[in-house]
């Protein structure tokens, strides 16, 4: 089963060694899993808890994308595709993604429940959607020259790029059209990273970590990362205003976050024998 998402100015810089780090409230956890499936991993959520991922039918051959809403699921698949794969879901209801038209094209897509719209980079042979905001503004990545990451608001395409990095992947976004993500240095290791108002600063956990990836940013400013230790295992954490808040996990092994909302609610799978998604819901 393929990962939903796998793929490799001004600076303001956060002195991070110096941030506080919190432990976080407990947390009521939900799992999500497609009735006959032989996994199920998550990809995105909205304000009302509707969950998007990814699942592979049992005996089927190509993984499908699904909607789960309120423990009913209904299948996202792009007619024809090998692979269908959505990343975000606004409160709107309107899903972006990407899909594999076939070996080694790939196209970015938005489905608002009756209709699925391609939506590519121009020249690109390869775009990746990452998530979607309530306005409808599209993050997500492409192989066309001088690309990379990229913004999709009002039909005009621009480049996300954090500064001097080798690659930059723009994760979530919020209706303030603030992006996160994470990006590849010089140093070997990914990084998060948030840009604002054309402002792009870098947020690494600061103790233990040898990766930093943000997932998400929610209309409250709160963001929601994990990082990496060096036994790589994930940890995820939410950060606000200088402070690091690490997330109780009934479970570190093996574990992605993917998806978090303006209530403080999050997705995210462990990968064991199966992917199984879980919905995390703040007590």
């Amino acid at each position: 089963m393929e990962p939903a998402w796998d793929i490799r100015g001004f600076c303001l810089s956060f002195f991070l060694g110096f941030a506080a780090i919190a432990h976080a409230q407990g947390y009521q956890f939900k799992a999500i899993f497609v009735p006959g499936s032989t996994d199920t991993n998550t990809a995105g959520m909205n304000n009302a808890g509707d969950v998007v991922g990814n699942y592979v039918p049992s005996g089927g051959n190509f993984s499908h994308g699904y909607v789960d809403h309120l423990g009913t699921f209904s299948d996202v698949y792009y007619p024809g595709s090998q692979y269908t794969s959505p990343v975000g879901i606004n409160s709107a209801g309107k899903i972006a993604g990407f899909y594999e038209a076939q070996e080694g094209i790939y196209h970015g897509f938005v489905y608002n429940g009756a209709t699925y719209t391609t939506l590519d980079y121009p020249g690109a042979t390869v775009t990746l959607l990452s998530a979607i905001n309530n306005p409808g503004d599209v993050l997500g990545i492409s192989n066309a020259p001088h690309s990379g990451g990229f913004l999709y608001s009002t039909g005009t395409f621009s480049i996300v790029s954090y500064p001097g990095a080798t690659a930059t992947n723009p994760l979530g976004i919020n209706d303030s059209k603030q992006i996160v993500g994470y990006y590849y240095g010089s140093s070997g290791y990914d990084h998060g990273f948030l840009e604002s108002a054309g402002n792009y600063s870098t947020i690494d956990f600061p103790v233990g970590a040898q990766d930093t990836v943000l997932v998400g940013i929610n209309n409250h400013g709160q963001i929601l990362g994990y990082y990496t230790d060096a036994a790589f295992l994930n940890h995820a954490f939410i950060y606000q205003n200088g402070t690091f808040t690490q997330l109780p996990l009934p479970n570190l092994d093996f574990a992605y976050f993917t998806g978090f909302n303006d209530s403080g609610q999050f997705v995210g799978y462990y990968v064991g024998l199966t992917q199984t998604g879980f919905l995390a819901t703040p007590n």
